[in-house]
């Protein structure tokens, strides 16, 4: 009877896609605690599946959740001078069977699309993040870090970035390099940027820029073919610069067209932090909104 029963658990594992080996989810946590670091790098390559960054607890550096099929994430982490450098990436890998040793073997992007990464960075410590990614959904919440600078590049991808709480230092450079994707930006003068830069190729964009403007501030724009949205809190004051083709169609409320294709808010000339927009549209629309 055990053997029965041995022998009918074994023949389902090999037959059934969710009990065989090669379609078993590993799961790997791994922690990193504050030792009095100064400033804080960080470097993350996804290649494919969902990836979410949230504020860490505050005795926390680093913690990451990490759910995969066969890439375990590699993650590296080392301290010169008080500066923290953290490197979390998926090894090389390839298609070829033949691969080397210190490559891993895919068969395909379906397994990296099982990938799941939960990443929490410390409130604590300045922040310079580059992320960059593939075909991949992304969830990032930055509020409460201490973000210095912060630059994405992603591909073929659906991503939220949220700015919920005020970044408590001055960002030096905010900027995002889209292909074929969705972008949805929230509180982005939460944000505390100096210039905002954004360049889109295929995709819709709308970035909600809500938050108090402490000071002056830039905000570039160029896209491809696409519709491009920000949707300015109507206390703002701004200057809209806009370059357009013939194929692209161009909205500005709460504003005047003093010149061909600028347009100043209302207070704009009185006002001492001011929002300078510069627009390069391709095929496709481009529009500022007033929120509510």
């Amino acid at each position: 009877m055990r053997y029965f029963i041995f022998l009918l658990f074994f023949c389902l594992g090999l037959q059934h896609p969710l009990l065989g080996r090669d379609n078993l989810q590993h799961r790997l946590t791994k922690r990193i605690m504050l030792n009095g670091e100064k400033e804080l790098q960080v470097n993350i390559s996804f290649v494919a599946g969902k990836l979410y960054i949230r504020p860490a607890d505050k005795r926390t550096l680093f913690k990451g959740e990490f759910q995969f099929k066969k890439t375990e994430p590699l993650v590296d982490y080392s301290v010169f001078n008080h500066v923290g450098k953290l490197q979390i990436n998926m090894p090389n890998y390839k298609k070829n069977k033949d691969a080397e040793d210190n490559q891993v073997n895919i068969s395909g992007l379906e397994d990296l699309k099982q990938n799941v990464w939960k990443l929490y960075i410390s409130p604590d410590v300045p922040i310079s993040f580059t992320i960059e990614m593939g075909a991949s959904e992304n969830d990032f919440d930055f509020g409460l870090m201490k973000i210095k600078n912060l630059i994405i590049k992603t591909g073929a991808s659906n991503m939220q970035v949220d700015f919920s709480e005020p970044n408590t230092v001055k960002m030096e450079k905010l900027s995002i390099e889209a292909g074929v994707s969705k972008i949805i930006g929230r509180n982005f003068m939460n944000a505390n940027f100096k210039k905002f830069t954004f360049s889109g190729g295929v995709g819709d964009y709308k970035f909600y820029l809500e938050g108090a403007l402490r000071y002056s501030a830039r905000v570039h724009i160029e896209s491809g073919v696409s519709s491009t949205k920000l949707i300015i809190d109507p206390k703002l004051n701004f200057r809209a610069e806009v370059d357009k083709s013939f194929l692209s169609s161009v909205r500005v409320e709460g504003a005047r067209e003093d010149d061909d294709d600028v347009y100043y808010s209302e207070n704009y000339d009185n006002s001492e932090q001011r929002l300078n927009i510069f627009a390069d549209t391709g095929v496709g629309s481009f529009k500022i909104l007033l929120g509510d």
